[in-house]
């Protein structure tokens, strides 16, 4: 008996989600929300912070929260995922709920609250009716490179510095050089003043 294309699909889907190098995740709203020009949309991001709930992650997401089983993070809200930096990110979800979908790079917390840089592309999931149901999530930890990419760009400017300061050292040494020539040129010809036949 042959399995239907849709369930197999499905399979494939499964598969893909649950083994994917870069974290794979689901964030629904309790209650989808309308999102337009007709609403305030700070009450309605307060609304999301505290009602859209992680509600499903591969093995890739927990790895990057630090999370040792999927009940460590399943249920989240982005008030919590946020919480050292609400302000920022509302902002971010709001750029992110009007656009319907982002590719950023953020800093985040680990579940144990050390930092990680995150770069991610998330869409919006709109219900029948048009609302905001949710948001889809891809995303890979780049902390590492991050970092590399600041500690090149530290040696970079500590490399320029290094070169003015050198630029400065030798023209100081020029100008000390020619000043003491100046001077034994000076007294030479001064000598040479006082023993030169009248």
């Amino acid at each position: 008996m042959s399995v239907p294309g849709g369930i197999e699909n499905d399979r494939l889907l499964e598969l893909f989600f649950a083994q994917s190098m870069d974290g794979f995740f689901f964030m629904m709203l309790d209650d989808p929300v309308e999102w337009s020009d007709n609403i305030s949309k700070n009450e309605t991001l307060d609304y999301v912070f505290e009602h859209q709930r992680l509600t499903k992650v591969n093995t890739a997401i927990l790895s990057q929260f630090n999370a040792a089983t999927p009940d460590d993070i399943l249920g989240k809200t982005p008030a919590q995922f946020f919480a050292h930096d609400l302000a920022n990110a509302k902002v971010r979800w709001r750029e992110f709920f009007d656009r319907g979908h982002l590719h950023t790079e953020t800093d985040e917390r680990r579940l144990d609250g050390t930092p990680m840089r995150i770069e991610g592309d998330y869409i919006v999931i709109y219900d029948d009716r048009g609302r905001i149901a949710g948001h889809f999530g891809i995303q890979r930890d780049v902390t590492d490179r991050h970092l590399s990419t600041e500690q090149l760009e530290a040696s970079r400017q500590q490399l320029r510095a290094l070169a003015s300061r050198l630029q400065k050292v030798r023209e100081e040494e020029r100008t000390q050089i020619a000043r003491e020539i100046h001077d034994e040129l000076g007294q030479a010809l001064t000598d040479s003043s006082w023993t030169s036949p009248g």
